[in-house]
């Protein structure tokens, strides 16, 4: 019952509000069941309910003569009348109702400014397959039939001559499906079944009635809320028997035709949900049909989310990764650690001169973009300062609005040149003139000097607008970061006629009494409390400074009716995150016009990371400045490509693999076993393309015969010089799903010319095709010839036998010892000993660096086994043996920060036990797969060879 570190913060949230707010009913009856999921439904959301300010119209649609089906049309505000959605709540068709899903709905009809019909469709027990689904086609049919009676009806106000118009529909008006879960399969199963709608929308849907996709059996815990045995009883409520859940109808996932009519479809799919591979997989089949779809992935997110828009914030502890850090956040917080230390020089200029590199650095594959024009210029301020400011003109520039910017660095650090590849970036977006402004430094130049600079070249810029490649009518505003956005604010505080300013994660108070200086006061953070108190120490001559109406803007009791309208970006995970929000309340009550965004899961660095562009760009935001949800303080300035959250104890070997994979060849779409197979082969070939063909020795390919249907591909590598005393008999890794003899040539190349010995690789049956047993059998029978007829393999009667694997193949080597006696050793590399994936290592490394994630690991063992019980079969989860004696000397070779470290562990305990002689190598710094790549993993490669060599010598 642990929460996944996968979590979200709102996953998090809802399972421990439910854990602590809603235990389980006590009435257990349908009934009581649905009035907890609307009490649940109504106390979650119950801050949001009421906010629409649209018109909801109840209305009943008669369908089959006199079945009363009542729906509920959501009209927003200023609604357009392109489109209009018709939609089906999720509820495992037994609970929930319009009501569950009605703040929600709402939501998507403000947001889309469209139509949206919630359908009350008839639950099961009382009304099983096809009864839902028929009323869901049904009243579709109907609304699709009929757009403009669900559009504008003119209504005559009582005693008068007024005319209420109520926009909708029309004839042009698009109707698509949405619904979510179980409404999900109800959207998408009346799109096979009716023409001519316009798209559809799937949000966590179900389209498979068993339980072998991967998710289904990773995620079957009750910390995921939707298990498989609850999947089970809603289907046992919702169809009368077994054949109706392979019903075609709604057994989308084994449709073998596809209706040519399927409009274009939106997969919103939680990432930790029993039902998430349910989506990849009809995903998949639609594509393969010609349809056009997308598939965006909640991180972090479980089943029930769509129904529960509230959000809910928690805490971690001081130093652990704050769960509600995005990808960037993780990677920025991990380079500081291990790239970028604290300085051995902590003079300001030391941390200056650290300030610079660190922004070159991160931002080195950027640099140099910027396809425009710069413009160095020197602004005189009152008489002698000389003010130096860069003036970037994008091409294709529009003369309509120039932005003043001001850097962040606590007033104390930073330059125009940390923030030339932001700002860059900005102008090239916005098509806009920005001016960055390189005003003077603390503590030489303390309050109010860096603030006066910052009036001084505004008000000339202002002044001058044709100066500075503007036109009498451009508009002018100001922007800053951090103690930028402070400058910025200030400034609008002074100057009148500004247009606009963007004020980007701002400091506006100076002391630490917000609720979140407190909650994000810790390293992890960025930017804590005693730094905010050292730039302050810089920035100002005295405590009284700090209480100045200029710069404590939250403590004004007078606002300037001047003041232009104001965007906030505020990342969420921000100790400054509060002065914002309070800021912005300000200027609200004092008439000013505000918008503010919140970006989630970014720390204070990330604005300037271009993969948060893309998000903003794929969440439909234009690239404009908003407020930054998930975000630490030092977000702004920081555009890097990080592709990996490093875990900080990888060696070099290991780090240049991860962004090896991440450069080349990530993950395939659609993700197809032939397409990972392929992959599998061309990472290994193009990871060793420089040691391949430097085999001097004799590579001779073979059939074993196995049975009269069954040959066997072997591959033997007899190295020059070689010595007939020992044979290895490998088997590769690969999960018992991809790799082959070819993927793992390079290595045993290397290992049969530096042992001298015969290495005969062996091309097992693949699973999911040849699930266990048949993967193990096959290594059992081709040993066991190979065993029996060693002079057919360039040995003689005297030459000692042993296996050896790594990965899946190091299972298999250790478990043909238990059946196959007279077998000299066994050589077992990063073995997967218990299907169970119980062990602390499983549970420590589950990052995407570390390979076998928990996804993967069940992936792999839903193909290779038949059902649950072959987990517990020891002779596929060998430690589940009962007896060990009599096995053959054994070395392992384990790498420290693999998943399926403490396996080897564990496997040798009981080896020793039973007084079987054994050696563990751990390879320090690598993580599982380094074996096969040594063209990447020359020293761990070079140590794992030293110590088989050694080990064969002994023996």
């Amino acid at each position: 019952m642990q929460m996944d570190a996968r979590f979200n913060s709102e996953s998090e949230a809802y399972t421990q509000f439910i854990r602590t707010g809603f235990p389980p009913p006590s009435d257990i009856s349908i009934e009581g069941i649905r009035q907890r999921a609307e009490k649940l439904h109504e106390k979650i959301n119950e801050k949001l309910i009421g906010k629409f300010k649209g018109q909801e119209t109840e209305k009943i649609i008669k369908i089959n003569g006199d079945i009363k089906i009542p729906v509920t049309i959501y009209t927003p505000v200023n609604v357009n009348k392109d489109k209009m959605v018709v939609f089906f709540h999720g509820g495992g068709w037994t609970v929930n109702s319009r009501k569950t899903h009605q703040t929600i709905v709402n939501m998507l009809a403000d947001a889309t400014k469209s139509i949206w019909i919630s359908v009350e469709y008839r639950l099961s027990p009382e009304n099983k397959f096809p009864i839902w689904l028929d009323d869901g086609c049904e009243v579709t049919r109907q609304i699709l039939a009929n757009k403009t009676s669900y559009g504008i009806k003119i209504v005559r106000l009582f005693l008068s001559s007024h005319i209420l118009f109520i926009p909708g529909g029309d004839e042009n008006t698009k109707v698509g499906v949405a619904g979510d879960s179980a409404g999900g399969l109800i959207s998408a199963a009346i799109c096979q079944t009716i023409k001519n709608l316009d798209f559809q929308i799937l949000i966590c849907g179900q389209y498979e009635f068993y339980h072998d996709a991967p998710s289904r059996k990773e995620f079957d815990k009750p910390i995921y809320v939707i298990i498989t045995s609850m999947l089970d009883w809603f289907a046992s409520n919702a169809f009368s028997n077994e054949s109706d859940k392979l019903n075609p109808r709604v057994a989308l996932l084994r449709k073998n035709t596809i209706n040519t009519t399927i409009p274009p479809c939106l997969f919103i799919v939680p990432e930790l949900d029993p039902l998430r591979d349910d989506s990849y997989k009809y995903q998949e089949i639609l594509e393969k049909a010609g349809v056009k779809t997308r598939l965006v992935l909640i991180k972090g997110a479980i089943h029930p989310f769509f129904s529960i828009p509230v959000y809910l914030s928690r805490r971690l502890d001081e130093m652990q990764m704050d769960a509600r850090f995005n990808s960037e956040s993780e990677a920025y917080t991990q380079f500081i650690r291990t790239g970028f230390p604290p300085p051995s020089d902590i003079s300001i200029e030391g941390i200056r001169q650290r300030a610079e590199k660190l922004h070159e650095k991160i931002n080195e594959k950027l640099i140099g973009k910027f396809k425009g024009q710069e413009i160095e210029k020197i602004i005189k301020i009152n008489g002698d300062i000389k003010i130096p400011v860069t003036i970037y003109t994008p091409v294709n520039v529009n003369k309509d609005k120039m932005v003043v910017f001001f850097h962040g660095g606590g007033w104390t650090v930073n330059s125009r040149k940390t923030h030339q590849t932001i700002v860059n970036m900005l102008a090239d977006a916005t098509k806009s003139i920005w001016i960055s402004v390189e005003y003077r430094l603390s503590p030489e130049n303390k309050f109010p000097i860096w603030l006066n600079d910052g009036c001084e070249v505004t008000k000339q810029i202002l002044a001058n607008k044709t100066s500075y490649g503007g036109d009498e009518n451009t508009k002018v505003g100001v922007a800053g970061d951090s103690a930028g956005g402070l400058i910025s604010a200030a400034i609008c505080q002074t100057i009148k006629n500004l247009d606009f300013q963007i004020l980007v994660c701002g400091q506006y108070e100076f002391y630490h009494d917000a609720p979140s200086r407190k909650e994000f006061d810790k390293p992890i953070y960025v930017i804590i409390t005693s730094m905010l108190d050292w730039f302050a120490s810089n920035a100002f001559s005295n405590e009284s400074d700090k209480l100045n109406p200029r710069v404590a803007l939250l403590r004004k009791n007078i606002i300037n009716t001047t003041i232009p309208p104001c965007l906030f970006i505020v990342p969420e995970l921000d100790p400054l995150r509060d002065d914002s929000y309070k800021y912005q309340e300000i200027l609200e009550k004092a008439g000013v016009k505000t918008r503010l965004v919140l970006i989630k899961g970014a720390i204070h660095p990330f604005f300037s990371i271009p993969e948060y562009q893309e998000i903003l760009e794929k969440a439909g935001v234009k690239t404009r400045l908003v407020l930054i949800k998930g975000a630490i303080h030092p977000f702004f300035s920081i555009p890097a490509t990080f592709l990996l959250q490093m875990d900080p104890r990888l060696g070099d070997e290991a780090r240049n693999y991860s962004l090896f994979i991440s450069q080349n060849f990530p993950v395939p779409k659609p993700f197809t076993l032939q397409a990972m197979r392929e992959r599998s082969e061309n990472v290994n070939r193009k990871a060793n393309e420089k040691l391949i063909g430097t085999f001097n020795g004799i590579e001779e390919e073979r059939q074993i015969k196995i049975d009269d249907n069954t040959e066997i591909p072997i591959t033997i590598y007899t190295p020059a010089n070689a010595n007939k005393d020992k044979m290895v008999v490998f088997f590769h890794g690969g999960g018992w799903t991809q790799g082959s003899r070819k993927t793992h040539q390079t290595i045993v190349n290397m290992l049969a010319d530096a042992t001298k010995s015969i290495w005969i690789s062996v091309e097992y049956r693949l699973s999911p095709e040849n699930k266990f047993p048949i993967w193990l059998d096959d290594g059992c029978e081709v040993t066991r010839q190979i065993l029996a007829n060693k002079t057919s393999y360039g040995g003689d009667e005297n030459t000692k036998v042993g296996v050896a694997g790594d990965s899946a193949g190091g299972l298999i080597a250790a478990s043909v010892c238990h059946t196959i006696k007279n077998l000299a050793f066994q050589i077992l590399v990063y073995g997967a000993f218990d299907f169970a994936y119980g062990t602390e290592s499983c549970k420590e490394f589950t990052s995407p660096e570390h390979i076998l994630t928990p996804a993967i690991l069940a992936w792999f063992s839903s193909n290779a086994l038949r059902n649950e019980e072959d987990k517990k079969n020891p002779r596929a989860s060998v430690l589940l043996h009962e007896s060990f004696e009599g096995l053959p000397p054994c070395l392992f070779i384990v790498a420290e920060l693999d998943p399926l470290r403490d396996d080897s562990y564990e496997y040798q305990k009981k080896l020793e036990k039973a007084v079987v002689k054994t050696k563990l190598v751990l390879i320090k710094d690598v993580i599982h797969a380094y074996f096969s790549l040594p063209g990447i993993y020359e020293k761990a490669c070079g140590q794992t060879i030293e110590a088989v060599t050694e080990f064969m010598n002994s023996l």
